[in-house]
């Protein structure tokens, strides 16, 4: 069971650092991870010499099922949303003389991520039981959803939950 429902590959052009203005934009969607792979790979192949116009930063994200896609200003996912995969950066081939694109992996959909994040618990003399803290202080119960941290890099296949020992 797969926790992403489609792929996306983004195109951020970088804008002047003080208007920072333009952000990243979705455009082409797949439905599986090859497809997605091949049309990222097709992308960089592309002339990125940037004749006239910017040369895009290319991101390939991954949507999370059951969730509206939201993008920040560069182009990765927020909110826990969806998650980063691939980039693509331009860079300078001294052998070729011209621009490539540099690709880098961010996170393999094919191997498991394991999401270890601890747990405060607190044991209340007066009342005899345990109470549990998330990363923030504050308080959650057993069986609740907790948010630790926004998940561009992580990825797991159900909502983290607090277990009662």
């Amino acid at each position: 069971m797969s926790v992403i429902d489609r792929y996306h590959l983004v195109e951020y052009v970088p804008a002047d650092w003080k208007s920072r203005e333009k952000l990243g934009q979705v455009v082409y969607t797949f439905d599986n991870i090859s497809d997605a792979l091949d049309g990222f790979n097709k992308q960089t192949k592309c002339n990125p010499d940037g004749k006239g116009h910017s040369i895009p930063v290319l991101l390939l994200v991954g949507q999370f099922q059951n969730q509206s896609l939201k993008l920040d200003i560069e182009g990765t996912p927020e909110e826990s949303t969806g998650m980063l995969l691939y980039t693509a950066h331009i860079t300078r081939d001294s052998v070729l003389q011209r621009n490539v694109y540099e690709i880098n992996l961010v996170q393999d959909v094919s191997i498991p991520v394991i999401v270890k994040h601890g747990i405060i618990v607190k044991y209340d003399t007066i009342r005899g039981k345990l109470d549990f803290y998330d990363d923030c202080l504050r308080k959650v119960q057993p069986g609740a959803v907790v948010d630790f941290f926004d998940l561009v890099f992580f990825a797991y296949q159900q909502p983290v939950e607090v277990v009662q020992a």
